[in-house]
């Protein structure tokens, strides 16, 4: 009696999977990197992953998941520097939540707030990890939307870094204070927030 279609493909993906576990079991006794300490493999982690700001892209559906949105086919860097993620199975249960927060993703709002676009293409343990967004808005209205929508999608978010391009350097003391207030109340958590103009830069 010949293999029905299901169950060729539960042989091939049990083999599949003894392969993986033999090529892990392999990397962890060979792999000098694999054998330090786990506390010096996460220094080399953070090193190598941290201090990014990924400006987020339209995704291309063909791509699946967070990958389309971190590397558009624009910022191939953004490929290369996430390489480090897909070296092997332990190496990316390592270091992939590091993308996430040593890291901080710029968002604008068109057509809608690329948060809920991002959110959407992450799952929620990775949504929940982001703890610094920069949000580029093309005025007053259009940033609160985005502000909404960040706190909403993100329940780890710690610092919101706002891109005012409209305001002029003479009105960026007072409008720097209004936001900030108006931010600060909207998230109704302690939430660190700095504006970013053309002229002036608060903050990285």
């Amino acid at each position: 009696m010949q293999d029905t279609s299901v169950e060729v493909h539960s042989k091939l993906k049990e083999s599949s999977q003894q392969q993986a576990d033999a090529i892990s079991s392999r990397n962890e006794q060979e792999s000098a990197f694999l054998q330090l300490p786990g506390e010096i493999r996460n220094y080399i982690y953070g090193y190598v992953l941290g201090g990014n700001r990924f400006i987020l892209d339209q995704p291309d559906v063909s791509v699946p998941k967070a990958t389309a949105v971190l590397c558009p086919d624009n910022v191939q860097p953004a490929c290369e520097l996430l390489g480090l993620t897909e070296v092997c199975r332990q190496t990316r249960s390592e270091s992939a939540p590091m993308v996430f927060f040593l890291n901080k993703f710029t968002l604008d709002n068109d057509p809608e707030p690329k948060s809920v676009t991002f959110a959407n293409i992450l799952g929620a343990s990775q949504r929940n990890l982001i703890q610094h967004v920069v949000i580029d808005a093309c005025h007053f209205e259009c940033l609160l939307d985005s502000v909404d929508a960040a706190l909403e999608n993100f329940q780890g978010l710690k610092r919101v870094t706002v891109v005012a391009s409209w305001m002029g350097v003479e009105t960026e003391e007072t409008a720097y204070a209004h936001i900030k207030t108006i931010v600060e109340k909207r998230a109704g958590k302690d939430l660190e927030v700095f504006l970013q103009d053309n002229v002036v830069n608060r903050s990285d």
